[in-house]
C-alpha cells in the first residue's frame, strides 16, 4: 500500500470516528441540558405554587379551606366596623382588629345601647350574622353584617348580644365578644354564637367588643390587656 493510500485511509477512520462519536456527545449534552431544564421548571413551578399560596392569605381574599390544616397560622385577622346606637349620642363607630381591639360604645358613663351594627373587612357580609335581646321586646332575628339591629329614639336597651361565623368564614376564624354590663361591668369573653349579658335583669348593655382570628389563635394571641375605648361619629 502506498504512502497516500494509506494516508486517505487513515482520514477517513478518523473522520468516521468523528462522525460517529458526534450522535454520542450530542446525546449526552442534550440530556444534560433536558435535565437542566427539567429542575428549572420544576423550580419555577414550585415558586408559582408558593406564589399562588401566598395570594391566598393577602387580606380581603377568601381563602381555600382545604389548605387551612397546612397554612392556618399565615391566615390575617379579620377588621371589623361596629356602630353602636349610644343614648343621647347617637351613632359611634370603633375601628377593631385583634391587634387593636376597641369598645364600641361607652363605659361607666349610664348610657344605654340601643342598637348596633357591623361591617366585616377581610370575609363577606353574610358570613357574620348576630343579634340582641332587647328590653320589652325580646330576642331579635340573627342578621347578616351590615344591618343594623335594635333600635332608634325608642329607649329600648340592648342587654344581650350573640354573633355567630357562618359558611367558610366559620371553618377559617372564630369570632369572640365581650359586653360592658350596667352594675356588673365587663363579662368574660364570649365566642361564636354563645349569649353574651342577661335576659329579663334589666341590666343595659353600654358598650360592646368583637373581634375575629384565625382558627387556633385564641384571644389572648395577641393579649387584649391593652384594650382602648375609642369611637368617633359615624
Amino acid at each position: 500500500m502506498s504512502k497516500t493510500k494509506l494516508t486517505l485511509a487513515i482520514c477517513c477512520i478518523v473522520e468516521t470516528i468523528v462522525i460517529a462519536g458526534a450522535p454520542l456527545s450530542a446525546t449526552a449534552e442534550h440530556r444534560n441540558r433536558q435535565s437542566n431544564l427539567d429542575l428549572s421548571r420544576g423550580t419555577l413551578s414550585q415558586r408559582q405554587i408558593n406564589s399562588h399560596r401566598n395570594a391566598l392569605y393577602k387580606p380581603n381574599r377568601f381563602i381555600d379551606h382545604q389548605r387551612l390544616p397546612r397554612y392556618a397560622h399565615r391566615l390575617p385577622s379579620v377588621e371589623l366596623g361596629v356602630l353602636a346606637h349610644i343614648e343621647r349620642r347617637g351613632d359611634l363607630i370603633a375601628h377593631s382588629s385583634a391587634d387593636d381591639p376597641l369598645w364600641a360604645g361607652t363605659r361607666r358613663q349610664n348610657r344605654r345601647l340601643e342598637g348596633f351594627q357591623i361591617d366585616p373587612i377581610g370575609i363577606a357580609p353574610h358570613e357574620i350574622n348576630y343579634m340582641a335581646h332587647l328590653s320589652r321586646y325580646g330576642d331579635t332575628p340573627f342578621v347578616p353584617g351590615g344591618y343594623f339591629v335594635g333600635s332608634r329614639g325608642e329607649g329600648r336597651a340592648v342587654e344581650g348580644i350573640a354573633i355567630q361565623l357562618r359558611g367558610r368564614a366559620a371553618r377559617l376564624y372564630d369570632v369572640f365578644y365581650r359586653a360592658h354590663l350596667s352594675g356588673v361591668g365587663d363579662t368574660r369573653w364570649y365566642t361564636n354564637g354563645e349569649f353574651c349579658g342577661t335576659r329579663g335583669q334589666g341590666r343595659r348593655l353600654e358598650a360592646m367588643q368583637v373581634v375575629i382570628v384565625p382558627k387556633g389563635q385564641g384571644i389572648f394571641s395577641p393579649p387584649l390587656s391593652h384594650v382602648k375605648s375609642t369611637h368617633r361619629r359615624y
